[in-house]
């Protein structure tokens, strides 16, 4: 089953344990990665340089589903109602309340994009900002109890500002967040599976050594406030789970998909398939293949095809 393809496959899948906070971040829709592909390729930056943003021409829409109960993350801005009473809450908790207010009447009267631009800005009112959170959140109000994290981690990183205007998620075991190209995200903490399009392309905004380009971040970036984007599990008999990105309104082109199979099942794939057995043991049979699968063991199909499950436990298939 683990035979070479030879083409590329229109997902990939990983298993990710963040023990801290991870880099705060967007990705590229299609049309925005073929373009700066191509114009870092004409304007000659290495593929290999730590400077290059697009290292192909391939869209990185992702989803991640929680293995276990308290998987947090920072996905999509808050709405600015939030954010106006959030740093409202902090204003009162700093000696000096000047950056936070300014940065406060920015959200309030210039919007969400221009509150972005500023916080990346570098201006010297930002540090100050950054200063104040320091001092805020050594004891955080309600619902920042995660931000004390990042600021401690990042105390003079510009990201660590703009992180507090996002949605902080906290997922049970089996939820799931859908986050659609420009959508900025970081995880936090916790176990999960992540299934994301067929590309490398990460534009970068703090909580991080790494590049971070500011305007090109700006030229992704989806600026829009509201709740974060759950996808929601649809059950498919007793032992499986499928999770779709295309039931999302702002996934209907992702071809890929998740299913947790816990028990006895068939699964038709359009194309090649990844299986990862978290628990128990399951017989997987694909054509004239079977082959056993235990936990921690993970088996490739290469063609389009219909996968039988025989066994229990917990298993993952990732396909199109």
């Amino acid at each position: 089953m683990g035979a070479r393809i030879g083409k590329r496959l229109e997902f990939l899948m990983k298993v990710l344990a963040a023990a801290e906070p991870l880099s705060l971040q967007v990705h590229p829709s299609r049309d925005q990665a073929e373009e700066g592909y191509l114009r870092e390729q004409a304007s000659g930056v290495p593929l290999g340089s730590s400077h290059r943003n697009y290292k192909d021409a391939h869209a990185k829409s992702e989803m991640i589903v929680a293995l276990r109960d308290g998987f947090e993350a920072l996905c999509g801005f808050r709405p600015l109602v939030q954010v106006d009473s959030l740093l409202g809450e902090i204003a009162e908790r700093v000696p000096d309340r000047s950056p936070v207010d300014r940065w406060r009447a920015v959200v309030v009267d210039e919007g969400l994009e221009a509150a972005v631009t500023w916080l990346l800005s570098g201006e010297p009112m930002v540090e100050r900002v950054l200063h104040g959170l320091r001092i805020a959140l050594v004891e955080p109000p309600s619902g920042l109890a995660a931000m004390k994290t990042v600021i401690e981690r990042y105390p003079s990183d510009s990201g660590a500002a703009l992180s507090l205007m996002l949605n902080h998620v906290v997922l049970a075991a089996g939820e799931a967040l859908w986050l659609a190209a420009g959508t900025p995200h970081a995880y936090l903490s916790g176990v999960g599976i992540e299934l994301v399009g067929p590309s490398d392309n990460v534009l970068r905004g703090g909580l991080t050594a790494k590049h971070v380009d500011v305007p090109e971040l700006l030229s992704v970036l989806q600026h829009k406030a509201g709740p974060p984007a759950f996808l929601v599990p649809e059950p498919e008999g007793a032992y499986v789970k499928a999770y779709m990105p295309a039931s999302h309104p702002s996934g209907r082109d992702i071809d890929f998909w998740l299913r947790e199979v816990t028990g006895d099942a068939q699964i038709r794939t359009s194309g090649p398939a990844i299986i990862l057995v978290l628990d128990g043991e399951f017989r997987i049979i694909f054509g004239d293949e079977v082959e056993t699968v235990r936990r921690g063991e993970s088996v490739f199909c290469p063609d389009a095809g219909t996968v039988a499950f025989g066994g229990s436990g917990r298993s993952f298939i990732a396909a199109t």
